[in-house]
């Protein structure tokens, strides 16, 4: 807990900049101390690094800052933010950058609810890997805010947010809103991880049919069934036969498309298994399904190889 006290800027010698701050026994503990937001944003630039902490007695330490802003220019949470920024689509979308408090990180652009939306509380559904969360966003005229309020835990839960990550929400369908999500990986942009070059190089797929992507981690890559987005489901398949047949390469291997109601979830079901092994997929590897043949429910396979950018 801390308050802070500022005196406003002036050419008087006299003027003081202060901050007040409560010590906890963490900080104690870690060796650290977190100044105030508002004071490291006003003041941050200016503040000479390190400074020079006197003491009642006279005694003055050399202290040093540091910022451990998730998305600082060099963190990966920057380079997230960069490359959801350059994300494009014909539907009006936002983006969100999600802090280290994950269960309180609610904000939402007050700018894009204002233009979208009429009423000061809107239920939408937030879609992530083919499933729909029911959720409501609520703005506050009178500080001009607006939050994702329920169903923002189950989602941030489910999608396993982590500080540094940044979502890009897509309204896919403004009559019932859908917002699509798009999550840009911290931890993608690390020198360990391999998978972000090929989610990069799928996310730059052009194709005058629809088509959607499948990400493949450890989790999902020993599965029977994957995730695709509900829209597309709906759009393209909820009048059809649940048959469809992947195209990989010169081969077209059967699968089975099914769709749980209750859940809000659809999936590849039967057949993917068969097309993991004939692909050889590996974790980090992106697919890229491209509806080629709506008639007879073929979908074309772009795979994204991890660490081996190779795509058929």
């Amino acid at each position: 807990m801390a308050s802070t006290s500022f005196q406003p800027k002036s050419k008087s010698p006299s003027t003081v900049i202060s901050f007040f701050k409560i010590i906890h026994r963490k900080s104690l503990q870690a060796g650290t101390l977190k100044i105030p937001r508002k004071f490291s944003r006003i003041y941050g630039s200016s503040v000479p690094n390190p400074v020079y902490l006197k003491l009642p007695d006279g005694t003055q330490w050399k202290i040093d800052w540091t910022n451990h802003d998730d998305f600082s220019p060099g963190t990966s949470g920057f380079q997230a933010l960069k490359e959801a920024e350059k994300f494009s689509s014909e539907n009006p979308f936002c983006i969100v950058k999600i802090r280290q408090a994950i269960r309180s990180n609610r904000n939402f652009p007050a700018s894009f609810f204002i233009k979208y939306f009429k009423n000061e509380e809107q239920k939408v559904k937030i879609s992530f890997e083919g499933k729909l969360f029911p959720a409501k966003l609520r703005y506050y005229r009178q500080n001009s805010t607006a939050f994702i309020s329920s169903g923002w835990l189950q989602f941030a839960q489910a999608s396993k947010l982590q500080p540094g990550d940044v979502t890009v929400f897509e309204l896919v369908d403004r009559d019932d809103p859908v917002f699509e999500t798009h999550i840009y990986r911290a931890k993608a942009f690390k020198s360990s991880s391999c998978g972000f070059q090929s989610l990069k190089a799928a996310r730059n797929f052009k194709s005058e049919n629809p088509s959607f992507m499948v990400k493949i981690t450890q989790t999902n890559l020993p599965r029977t069934n994957a995730a695709i987005p509900v829209p597309f489901f709906t759009k393209y398949f909820a009048k059809k036969k649940p048959n469809i047949q992947i195209k990989l390469r010169n081969k077209l291997l059967p699968a089975k498309l099914l769709y749980y109601p209750s859940s809000s979830a659809a999936y590849i079901s039967a057949g993917w298994q068969a097309f993991v092994g004939a692909s050889n997929l590996k974790a980090g590897d992106v697919c890229v399904f491209e509806l080629v043949n709506e008639k007879d429910r073929v979908l074309d396979v772009h795979i994204y190889r991890a660490g081996r950018l190779l795509s058929f």
